[in-house]
């Protein structure tokens, strides 16, 4: 319902079931990509009376980090560490997704992650590739590797840094994505920079907007969470209960 409410407050109509038939007629200035994929996407997605703008115009570059040969263990407090694609993987920061620098190689201090920072994977199986999280705190000396991209934001920001990490979870966005990505191995799949910043999103006219409609989506993913915490209780007591009622 909160996902269905936030495309709604973009200007995004609802997304149409995959028709059961074996004939699809899409116009062809409705197709961006001529792969299966992209037809279908096109065909059945969401259609957009909001404003759809490309990333690229939006945001000033994306740069990504270093993998050099890392110890098999997470960095101490007081070392430095190189973020794992794990750290972004499920659309939180996880800080503890990181593998330590050995002691011989010199640290980039440029690439240390900093709080306010939006991560976005180029690398992984097709549905974890641009998973996106926003950095809302973490330990210091940390470092991007070479498959996480970071956004640069211009002087002038066109969007905000939380609608960003929210828009690119959104179906919208996925389907661009998930249509763009290469590679032939299924475990590893990518998506190019350029294929990135073409990215086209959502935008409502203001950040003040950007803001209220991200915070209303983040509200209502902790108020899941809380449900669905709430619910594996139930489900716990309601199978001590029915085992009480058995053996007692």
């Amino acid at each position: 319902e909160a996902r269905a409410r936030f495309d709604e407050a973009l200007g995004l109509s609802p997304r149409s079931r995959l028709p059961d038939r074996f004939v699809q007629v899409v116009r062809s200035k409705d197709i961006e990509r001529w792969s299966h994929e992209g037809i279908l996407a096109r065909s059945v997605g969401l259609s957009a009376d909001a404003n759809m703008v490309p990333l690229g115009e939006l945001i000033a570059d994306l740069e990504n980090g270093w993998s050099p040969q890392c110890e098999e263990r997470p960095a101490a407090p007081d070392e430095w560490g190189v973020l794992k694609l794990g750290a972004v993987s499920f659309g939180v920061f996880a800080e503890n997704e990181n593998k330590a620098l050995p002691s011989a190689l010199k640290p980039r201090p440029e690439l240390e992650v900093q709080v306010g920072d939006v991560l976005i994977s180029r690398a992984n199986v097709t549905r974890l590739v641009g998973a996106c999280a926003l950095v809302e705190s973490t330990r210091s000396k940390l470092m991007l590797c070479d498959k996480i991209f970071r956004v640069r934001f211009g002087k002038a920001p066109g969007i905000s840094p939380t609608y960003l990490s929210e828009i690119m979870k959104s179906p919208v966005v996925r389907q661009q994505i998930e249509s763009a990505v290469t590679g032939t191995s299924p475990t590893m799949k990518n998506i190019s920079k350029p294929a990135l910043l073409d990215l086209l999103l959502p935008l409502p006219d203001s950040l003040h907007e950007q803001e209220r409609v991200a915070k209303s989506m983040r509200v209502a993913r902790t108020e899941a969470a809380n449900h669905r915490r709430e619910a594996r209780s139930n489900r716990i007591e309601g199978i001590l209960e029915f085992e009480r009622a058995i053996f007692t």
